[in-house]
């Protein structure tokens, strides 16, 4: 039955279907068929149809990367201006056996022993906080964005879309 969340195997591509009909061939035989399979008139057709389909989904998909990207780049320099210019709070300092547990506001917390440096301490509580505010604003700190990679990458999707779009209409 179609529709019926059974996977049954398409006799055209072989893979299974959830969605799929009983369709009567040319030599009257019947075969089971998945709904994506049976709009195409025939396999060389679906396949074309299919590269044309998933190479407009990767564009989209590069292009937003790229979007997201861009976007990060030029924000990240003006909220860290932002953070950087932030006065952050005081430290609180709590003692647990011979660990010290320093927290500057809702930043992580930095434990340290006695001997530790307290100056790098601080700076670790005081980092955490600041890339808590980053991510609020929300960039990440740690993000790490390469343009140039993501340029090619919707470079090659265009082009592969290109390519099964001119198959298609041959």
């Amino acid at each position: 039955m179609p529709g019926t969340g059974e996977a049954n195997d398409c006799g055209r591509c072989g893979r299974s279907h959830e969605v799929w009909f009983t369709v009567e061939l040319e030599d009257k035989s019947h075969q089971i068929v998945g709904a994506s399979c049976a709009r195409a008139a025939n396999m060389e057709a679906f396949k074309r149809f299919s590269a044309i389909e998933n190479s407009e989904k990767l564009v989209k998909k590069h292009r937003q990367n790229l979007a997201d990207g861009e976007w990060f780049l030029r924000n990240k320099a003006r909220v860290e201006r932002e953070v950087a210019d932030m006065i952050p709070p005081v430290p609180m300092m709590e003692r647990s056996g011979s660990l010290t547990v320093m927290q500057c506001g809702d930043g992580g917390q930095i434990s340290f022993h006695a001997m530790d440096s307290r100056a790098e301490t601080l700076r670790l509580a005081v980092k955490s906080w600041r890339r808590k505010r980053m991510e609020d604003r929300g960039v990440k700190a740690s993000r790490v964005v390469n343009l140039q990679r993501l340029q090619r990458e919707v470079m090659k999707a265009e082009r592969r879309l290109e390519l099964a779009q001119k198959a298609n209409q041959q």
